[in-house]
């Protein structure tokens, strides 16, 4: 039980961090203002960063749970 809640809290964090870097990176496109535009656009690197990160957690997840799926399916 435990060890779903923590693979399942690694997914939700690699959803939000995920989207905030997509935030970051598609913000200036939206933004009304030039200069809070130009603030958000020059934290590019942010973004990828975040995004990356985001891609990672959410890439540990699914690996866990194959992992945990074939070990599932040998004890069958």
């Amino acid at each position: 039980m435990m060890r779903m809640k923590k693979e399942t809290d690694l997914l939700i964090k690699g959803l939000l961090i995920a989207g905030l870097g997509l935030c970051i990176l598609l913000g200036p496109q939206f933004m009304a203002d030039p200069a809070f535009r130009s603030i958000v656009a020059d934290s590019y690197l942010v973004g990828w960063f975040a995004l990356l990160l985001g891609a990672v957690f959410i890439a540990q997840f699914g690996a866990r749970r194959w992992k945990q799926s074939r070990q599932d399916k040998q004890l069958r």
